[in-house]
C-alpha cells in the first residue's frame, strides 16, 4: 500500500512537470501577440519589457529569424553590445544568409569600434538597403575607416533631396576632405538648417571659410562655439588665427588672454600669444609667453624663431644667438636658424661664431631660400670676413634688380660703406622676421 502511494506521487509529479512545461510554451496566437507587443515596446523605448517578452520566444526558438532580429535590436538599443554580438553569432549559424541579422551584427561591431569587420558585413547587405539611414550608417563607417571615395559614393545620390542633417554633414566632411571648400560650406549650412548644429559642423564650417580667406564669416562660426563653451580651446585658437590673418594681432591677443582659455596653460595658446606680442612690439611679454610654450614642450620653428627675434629686439644678443642655435639643432631643414645666425654675424653682433661658421650660415640660408634677403645677408657676412669686393658686387646686383626706392637707397648706402672697406651694421642690413 505504501509503495503504491509513493508511485502515485511520483507519476503525479512527472505529469505536473510536463504539464507546466507545455503550459509555458507560447501558442501560435501568443507568439503573434509577443511579436506585435515587442515591436511597440521597442518603438516606445520600453526595452527591458521587450527583452523579457522576447526571451520566451528565443528560449523555444519560435518565430525565428524575426524574433532573433527583434531581440538583437533590443540588445543593441540597450547598449548590451557584447551580449548582442554573442547572440547574433549564435543566431547566424542557423540563418547565415539572413540580411537583417548580418546587417545588425555589422552595426554592433561598428558600435564596438571594430569598423573593418563591420564594413565587410555591411557591404554584404548593401544591395538590400532601402532607407536613407542604412546608406548613412555604412557611409559613416567607410568615412571613419578612411574610405572617403566609397563614403561619398554611398550618399551622393541622396544629398540633393535629403533633410537629414547628419547625412548632409557627412557629405560636407567628404567635400572638405576633397578640399572642395565652397561645396563643403554649402552642405554644412544645409546641415545646420536641419538643426544638426554639432561642434564638429560649426568648427569644420569655420575651417572651410578660413581656407577660402573668408575670415569674417569664419569668425562667426568660432564665436558661436565660444558662446556655447567659453573654455573651447580649439575654437579660441581658430578665432585668434582669423584675427591674425587680418593683421588684428591685438584682438587675437585678447582672445588668447581670456581667463577661461589662458588658465588651461596650453602651449599652443602661449605660442600664439607670444607671436601676437612680437607683432604688437610687446617684446617683454613675447619673451615670457614663448618661453612658457617651450617649457611646456611645444618646440617649433615658429616659436623658437619668434623668441630669438624678440630677444634681438631687446638687444639680448647672446640669448638670441643661443636660441637660433637651438632652432638649428632641432630643425636643421628650416631656414630661420641659418638666417638669424647669418644676420647676427653679418652685422657684428655674434658672440660665438667664427668667420668660417658665420659665412657658412649665410651660404646655408641661401641654399634653403634663395631670395633677396638671403643675398643681402651673404653680402653682410662676406664684408664681415673682409671680402668687400664680393659683398659690393652682391649689393650692386640687388640695387639694380630692386624697384623700391627706400630699398635701393639702403643698397647705395651699403655700397658706399663697402667701398670704404667698412663692414655693414644693423642700419644697412634689412632684418625681416623669418620665423
Amino acid at each position: 500500500m505504501y509503495l503504491m502511494i509513493v508511485l502515485l506521487i511520483f507519476f503525479l509529479g512527472v505529469w505536473a512537470f510536463y504539464e507546466s512545461r507545455s503550459s509555458t510554451r507560447p501558442s501560435r496566437r501568443e507568439v503573434a501577440r509577443i511579436l506585435d507587443s515587442s515591436k511597440n515596446l521597442i518603438h516606445s523605448g520600453s526595452l527591458e519589457r521587450a527583452e523579457r517578452e522576447l526571451e520566451v520566444l528565443i528560449r523555444y526558438r519560435l518565430a525565428a529569424p524575426k524574433s532573433y532580429y527583434l531581440y538583437a535590436q533590443v540588445l543593441f538599443k540597450s547598449k548590451q553590445l557584447e551580449k548582442a554580438l554573442k547572440f547574433l553569432t549564435w543566431a547566424m549559424k542557423q540563418f547565415p544568409q539572413q540580411y537583417n541579422l548580418i546587417h545588425m551584427k555589422g552595426r554592433v561591431l561598428l558600435a564596438l569600434g571594430r569598423a573593418s569587420e563591420a564594413i565587410i558585413l555591411m557591404r554584404e547587405t548593401e544591395g538590400h538597403f532601402q532607407s536613407e539611414d542604412e546608406f548613412l550608417e555604412l557611409a559613416l563607417a567607410e568615412y571613419d575607416a578612411g574610405n572617403l571615395d566609397r563614403s561619398w559614393a554611398l550618399i551622393r545620390d541622396l544629398v540633393d533631396s535629403s533633410c537629414n542633417g547628419r547625412l548632409l554633414a557627412l557629405a560636407a566632411d567628404c567635400k572638405f576632405a576633397f578640399e572642395n571648400y565652397e561645396e563643403a560650406i554649402i552642405l554644412y549650412r544645409k546641415s545646420i538648417e536641419q538643426n544638426w548644429t554639432s561642434h564638429h559642423v560649426l568648427s569644420r564650417c569655420g575651417r572651410a571659410l578660413y581656407q577660402l580667406k573668408r575670415y569674417t564669416e569664419a569668425e562667426a562660426c568660432f564665436k558661436d562655439l565660444i558662446t556655447q563653451d567659453a573654455s573651447d580651446l580649439s575654437a579660441a585658437l581658430s578665432l585668434g588665427a582669423c584675427f591674425e590673418r587680418q593683421g588684428s594681432f591685438d584682438r587675437a591677443l585678447m582672445v588668447y588672454r581670456q581667463k577661461s582659455i589662458w588658465s588651461q596653460s596650453d602651449p599652443r595658446v602661449f605660442t600664439q600669444a607670444g607671436i601676437c606680442s612680437v607683432e604688437t612690439k610687446q617684446y617683454d611679454y613675447a619673451e615670457q609667453y614663448l618661453s612658457q610654450a617651450l617649457e611646456e614642450g611645444h618646440r617649433s620653428p615658429k616659436a623658437l624663431g619668434y623668441l630669438a627675434f624678440c630677444l634681438e629686439r631687446q638687444k639680448k644678443w647672446s640669448a638670441a644667438e643661443y636660441t637660433y642655435k637651438e632652432l638649428l639643432e632641432h630643425f636643421p631643414d628650416h631656414v630661420a636658424g641659418y638666417r638669424g645666425l647669418a644676420y647676427l654675424f653679418g652685422v657684428g653682433l655674434s658672440q660665438e661664431l667664427s668667420n668660417e661658421q658665420g659665412l657658412s650660415m649665410a651660404h646655408y640660408a641661401l641654399q634653403k631660400r634663395a631670395d633677396a634677403t638671403a643675398w643681402e645677408l651673404l653680402s653682410a657676412c662676406e664684408a664681415r670676413v673682409g671680402n668687400f669686393s664680393t659683398a659690393h658686387e652682391i649689393q650692386e646686383r640687388l640695387w639694380s634688380s630692386s624697384s623700391d626706392q627706400s630699398t635701393r637707397m639702403r643698397f647705395k648706402q651699403a655700397m658706399r660703406a663697402l667701398r670704404k672697406k667698412v663692414p655693414l651694421d644693423e642700419q644697412l642690413v634689412a632684418r625681416p622676421l623669418v620665423a
